[in-house]
């Protein structure tokens, strides 16, 4: 347009040029306005252009979900107002009428039992099953989900799918589950650190947010600061959580979110992609030992269900907000619970293990929900077709909703928190030895830090009994 401005106010200067000058120039300006409208087409416009389309004569598209009552991401019946409800029941509605298709939905406390005898006794009963990537991957191998790479009509390429975990999860060439937008609970369990930034202020410590950028957010500044905060604030001469002021609050699990914060993992693949067992390297060695020294001998961790027995999430969430606590390893969506906190809090990725680390790692937790297809449906292209719709429109409508609205919005009060998610999003990792319970070798790392042994040790006692146990699965696999 602005072109065409140019070249017409020309014209109005060069009035002495022949009609025919100006009928040339005119039909310039023409092409010039048609060719920049041609390419003008959106991001959404272009990721869509391609999506599987059909019209299924009001087919009813069959969900089973594990029962959380904190995941609403199928079953919203009408708009209330929330958000994100009116996004998943407009992406609902979108498909639907799209796809022709009406959608039925139940929730079950072991999804991946029902699936499994529907499946044996012959019975196709799901299309899709929506499950805690824990409980799907140890029965891929059972032959009660399809291969996704083998239904034409999902796209796992697209950036409504999370490539990142699925590179994780795929083994030998094949993908049995993914973690995709068509779930919001799979978006909030990256785990990351939230602080308390009063204690930060109050401490003259330094910005959070300028280490992190700066590439220096490590295991030892984890340690330092949380040092540099702690409290005897009734003088008993130790520092307990609850009665003084703490480092660290979070649980087990934050064991395995530093590893994989620090770059590294308890399983990895060969070049085949099969799971492999190895022993540790002399990195993984001294990011172990940084990790025993840290939760078990700084005086920096504190764990609060089995160090203190709290089980009630309105505790532990009370105490943080009360500025009792300086970190919390928690997952990304647990920052709902903190919406009423009067001071100010922030969020972090996972501290790398060293400044010689290149780049931050974050950790998609076993318990995200996934999505997988039950083998015994009997159309995989129509099949296909639906949840490729359902998770793409996902991508612009939920997604955005969750981001923008609960987590932006309704949680993090500051625009360095939602630069910190675009690091935490940006490279997440999972772990294999946890998600597929090889031997259950998830427990041995956690013993072993528990009981201060060394890795090289601990992993060499169960070295020949988890690589047999890889064998037996992919035996069965194929």
């Amino acid at each position: 347009m602005l072109l065409a401005i140019l070249l017409t106010s020309m014209l109005v200067s060069c009035g002495d040029r022949d009609t025919a000058g100006a009928g040339t120039e005119t039909e310039i300006i023409t092409e010039t306005v048609e060719t920049t409208t041609a390419v003008t087409l959106s991001e959404k416009e272009i990721l869509y252009s391609d999506l599987p389309t059909g019209s299924y004569n009001g087919y009813e598209f069959r969900i089973i979900s594990y029962s959380d009552p904190t995941d609403n991401s199928f079953r919203i019946e009408a708009m209330d107002g929330d958000v994100l409800h009116d996004a998943i029941f407009a992406r609902n509605r979108d498909v639907l009428e799209l796809l022709d298709v009406s959608f039925s939905y139940v929730q079950n406390t072991n999804v991946v039992s029902q699936i499994s005898s529907t499946v044996l006794a012959g019975d196709d009963a799901y299309d899709l099953a929506d499950a805690q990537a824990m409980h799907i991957a140890p029965k891929v191998n059972a032959g009660i989900f399809l291969d996704l790479y083998d239904i034409e009509t999902i796209n796992t390429d697209k950036p409504w799918w999370d490539a990142k975990t699925a590179a994780e999860y795929e083994l030998m060439d094949r993908l049995y589950f993914i973690h995709g937008d068509i779930n919001t609970f799979g978006l909030g369990t990256i785990w990351s650190i939230y602080f308390n930034n009063k204690l930060v202020k109050d401490s003259g410590l330094e910005d959070m947010y300028k280490l992190v950028n700066d590439g220096r957010w490590t295991i030892a500044k984890l340690s330092e600061y949380g040092l540099a905060c702690t409290r005897d604030l009734n003088g008993d001469g130790s520092i307990h959580l609850i009665d003084d002021v703490v480092a660290m609050m979070t649980n087990n699990s934050f064991y395995l979110s530093l590893l994989h914060g620090a770059g590294e993992s308890l399983i990895t693949k060969d070049k085949d992609g099969i799971p492999i067992f190895e022993k540790p390297d002399a990195r993984m060695v001294n990011v172990f030992d940084a990790i025993v020294e840290y939760c078990m001998d700084s005086g920096n961790f504190f764990r609060y269900n089995t160090d203190y027995g709290i089980t009630d999430n309105n505790v532990r969430f009370n105490l943080f907000a009360s500025d009792m606590v300086l970190f919390s390893g928690m997952m990304v969506d647990s920052g709902k619970f903190l919406r009423d906190m009067e001071n100010d809090f922030g969020l972090l990725p996972l501290p790398k293990y060293d400044d010689s680390q290149e780049e931050y790692y974050s950790y998609q937790g076993p318990s995200a929900g996934a999505q997988a297809v039950p083998s015994s449906i009997k159309d995989p292209d129509m099949v296909g077709t639906i949840i490729e719709n359902l998770c793409a429109f996902s991508h612009y409508e939920m997604r955005e909703a969750y981001f923008e609205t609960t987590l932006q919005d309704k949680i993090f009060r500051d625009v360095e928190s939602n630069n910190m998610l675009d690091i935490i999003y940006g490279n997440v990792t999972a772990e294999l030895g946890y998600v597929y319970g090889y031997n259950k070798i998830y427990n041995t790392y956690i013993n072993a830090i528990n009981n201060r042994q060394g890795v090289a040790s601990s992993f060499e006692s169960v070295y020949e009994a988890t690589n047999a146990a890889i064998e037996v699965f992919i035996a069965d696999l194929d």
